[in-house]
């Protein structure tokens, strides 16, 4: 999508390197022609959950194709465009509309998801190594075939931007953050009641749906992203403040208008914030405008330039 550039990156957690564990984050960005998206997926990593680094890349990869789907749709690119020109008494009812489809975008993205759990499954049924440490209710479930997206449990949060619209959803703990033309933060979801400390709602629940907390932005809001950023909880529990995550987000920002390869950056910078932070495994992913940032008349850029200053020379704060 034209001015619009797209990034993913995941990093290894320093404890699951120290304790030979595989990486349970993914992380996925695509940029087409009339859209761009992002995600980032937290595999739960518990002794149940053994094969949760799969589950998080089965839910990265699924985002991607049910919204390429979903904008291949005439009938739902059709919502997309009216509810980006849309206004005053016809807007309720675009969005309504907009609003079924979105629905029928999540169960589908939850259908899918299962359906890949099941053929991994049954392509390589579990093996009593994976099982050696699992709890014995849930061992038994396993081996009579029950409950067998438990084990590849993971959190999910994608987002979606079209030149008019910006949609997603999250299942999970993380964050999502949209950044205004003003250069004020916002959270794009609201926070998850379920949610308390190591507890959290999932990708593999009987309540996944419902779970989901979705949101629509569009361009006429007063409050419509510039950029999204979407990151699992490894990354703002390295941080010790919410505002020091906002300053990591204009850092990555400020790298990205002076045309520097974030990619490259990101894979410098997260393997420090995760042994000198949370230690956990870290993935940070967005869709920015680059090219609105670019125009020189954002006033986020002085900001963006205060914490660079701040946090040391470009990421390597």
């Amino acid at each position: 999508m034209e001015g619009y550039k797209a990034f993913a990156a995941t990093v290894r957690g320093y404890s699951h390197e120290v304790k030979g564990i595989v990486c349970q984050d993914s992380s996925f960005c695509y940029e087409g022609v009339n859209y761009a998206l992002a995600t980032v997926c937290d595999g739960h990593g518990g002794e149940k959950y053994f094969r949760s680094d799969r589950g998080s890349r089965f839910a990265a990869e699924e985002f991607d194709q049910c919204v390429f789907d979903f904008i291949s749709d005439a009938h739902a690119w059709h919502l997309v465009d009216a509810l980006a020109n849309s206004g005053g008494q016809g807007y309720s009812t675009v969005l309504k509309e907009f609003d079924t489809a979105f629905d029928q975008l999540v169960r589908n993205f939850i259908f899918r998801w299962r359906e890949r759990v099941c053929e991994d499954f049954k392509s390589h049924p579990f093996e009593d190594y994976e099982m050696k440490r699992v709890d014995d209710a849930s061992k038994r479930a396993y081996l009579d075939g029950k409950h067998i997206h438990s084990a590849y449990g993971t959190t999910f949060l994608g987002v979606c931007m079209t030149h008019g619209v910006c949609f997603g959803f999250q299942i999970g703990d993380g964050d999502l953050f949209g950044i205004d033309a003003s250069g004020a933060f916002f959270r794009l979801v609201e926070d998850d009641p379920k949610i308390k400390g190591n507890m959290t709602t999932s990708l593999c629940g009987d309540s996944a749906f419902s779970d989901a907390r979705k949101f629509v932005r569009i361009h006429a809001d007063s409050g419509f992203p510039v950029a999204v950023f979407a990151s699992t909880d490894g990354v703002i529990n390295s941080f010790s403040e919410e505002s020091n995550l906002h300053d990591f987000y204009r850092q990555i920002l400020l790298e990205m208008t002076q045309g520097g390869d974030i990619s490259k950056e990101l894979a410098s910078v997260l393997p420090g914030l995760s042994k000198y932070g949370s230690r956990d495994d870290v993935s940070v992913a967005g869709v920015v405008n680059v090219g609105f940032l670019k125009s020189g008349t954002w006033t986020f850029k002085q900001a963006a330039v205060a914490a660079d200053e701040s946090n040391g020379s470009r990421l390597n704060g």
